[in-house]
């Protein structure tokens, strides 16, 4: 399978399009929310899910001249009741670095009138030399101007012990071509690398300054166990912190979380109130197999379920079901919803390249052991109530050998010297003669776009130094890649 890349436009070069509104889109609002909400779902895992959360080399390459198996492309499929059969829902592609961290990711919906993939959602990433990711650029596609918008920028911070300290988060304004700050995060840690203070600003537009919005402060036992994090909310009128929630924590002598109660401060009364409950239980080997939500009922003066979720999983770790349970009208928790994942255990985490995404069985992300191959969802059938298979993701990969993946793309062509600092020179291999070369910056400018011919040296010596995006299309075939210029 061939990686695939689409071009990066900028849009202040489109003037005709400014002050029209723009089709089919997410509020940045609800695009900021949702990776909000991603973003807090990674750090529930580096708790609950510790025992493999804390292995880097998952998503990071061993050997540089080992072959890996790269997963390219993901296909999720919806079962059709009226045509008792499977149909394309949504496909993402994916682009990684040298060192495995995933460059770019395209998701496509299906089109069932067209009977085609339309592009959706463009996410870009950029990371340091410590493989931290710096920067995150998502745009979206407009079919009926046939352009990538910038929808949202994440610019990331990090201490010189990989700690997050900063995250800011921007707003692209299309009548004005830039990128306008709406959110900033801070943190703050100790020692052993544990979250001490979390503050979050709004961007003032009238002040053209920060607005303190929200505070999180963490506290740790004797054995750096999380015990508390309290929530506090900026007051304007009196200019200070009023504290509004609180989390309490109980751990287990090996630091696994068994207990969150948070509760909600009583404006009037100035009492901490019951809210929510959440439990864990651990196998003997530290993984997580149930998690039960329970809501406080002041009439009952009791806690009440109303969520419950159960993991499985195979001898080597990796999650392999996970079944979730909601409460019926009489109130008793009964399941309706189940994901299955299958693996192929002939390669481990040293031999993928997986992407850091959530494309996997909802909460597998951190505990993938081997290669993932497919995964399936099923939902309770409401007359016979067996479980029906109503969606089916699968995984497609190609062999990638580290060594040479800037210089021979699936051994079709190479671009040589690269890095390079004057001219390249790009082959075919096989009888292909010549090929459309095009050349982007990472502002989406085109700088070169023409028809080569093979062995055909490229004079670059007027470009800047930097990364640029290049296309090739052998055979109708597109082809994409990283271009560094020193």
């Amino acid at each position: 399978m061939k990686p695939l890349i689409t071009l990066i436009l900028c849009l202040s070069s489109i003037p005709f399009i400014f002050g029209q509104n723009l089709p089919h889109s997410k509020s940045n609002a609800d695009l900021l929310l949702s990776y909000k909400n991603q973003i807090n779902k990674e750090e529930i895992h580096a708790h609950l899910f510790q025992q493999k959360a804390n292995t880097p080399e998952l998503y990071k390459l061993k050997s540089a001249n080992d072959v890996k198996q790269k997963l390219d492309q993901y296909i999720k499929l919806e079962w059709d009741n009226t045509a008792s059969q499977w149909i394309n829902l949504e496909k993402g592609d994916c682009l990684y670095d040298n060192s495995g961290n995933t460059i770019q990711y395209i998701n496509y919906e299906w089109h069932k009138t067209s009977a085609l993939w339309e592009a959706y959602i463009k996410e870009e990433y950029n990371y340091d030399e410590e493989g931290n990711k710096t920067q995150h650029i998502l745009s979206q596609w407009y079919e009926s101007i046939n352009l990538w918008f910038y929808r949202m920028k994440e610019d990331f911070t990090y201490n010189a012990d990989g700690n997050l300290v900063e995250y800011i988060n921007y707003e692209y304004i299309v009548n004005t071509g830039q990128w306008k700050q709406s959110r900033k995060e801070v943190s703050e840690f100790n020692n052993n690398g544990g979250k001490t203070q979390h503050i979050v600003y709004l961007w003032n537009n009238t002040a053209s300054d920060w607005d303190l919005k929200q505070k999180v402060e963490y506290n740790y036992d004797e054995n750096s166990y999380i015990t508390q994090i309290l929530t506090s909310g900026w007051d304007k009128t009196e200019s200070r912190w009023k504290a509004d929630e609180k989390e309490e924590y109980l751990n287990d002598t090996n630091g696994n979380i068994l207990q969150i109660i948070n509760s909600k401060q009583n404006e009037s009364s100035g009492q901490w109130e019951y809210d929510i409950k959440e439990e864990f239980c651990f196998d003997d080997t530290g993984q997580l197999t149930q998690y039960l939500k329970t809501k406080w009922d002041e009439t009952k003066n009791d806690w009440i379920g109303n969520k419950k979720e159960e993991y499985s999983y195979d001898a080597n770790g990796n999650m392999i079901e996970e079944i979730y349970y909601k409460p019926d009208s009489e109130g008793n928790l009964v399941s309706y919803l189940k994901y299955e994942q299958t693996y192929n255990y002939s390669f481990g985490p040293e031999n993928l390249i997986l992407p850091s995404l959530y494309i996997f069985m909802p909460n597998s992300l951190s505990l993938i052991a081997n290669q993932p191959l497919e995964y399936s969802q099923f939902a309770r059938d409401s007359e016979s109530n067996d479980w029906v298979e109503t969606y089916r993701t699968s995984y497609n990969y190609s062999e990638q050998d580290i060594s040479n993946v800037n210089e021979n793309v699936d051994g079709i062509y190479k671009v040589y010297p690269n890095p390079g600092s004057g001219n390249i020179t790009i082959s075919f291999t096989g009888n292909l003669s010549h090929t459309i070369f095009e050349l982007f910056d990472l502002h989406g400018r085109k700088i070169i776009s023409r028809e080569i011919n093979n062995n055909e040296c490229i004079n670059l010596e007027k470009l800047n130094s930097g990364i640029y995006l290049y296309n090739l299309y052998p055979d109708s075939i597109k082809l994409s890649g990283r271009l560094i210029i020193k």
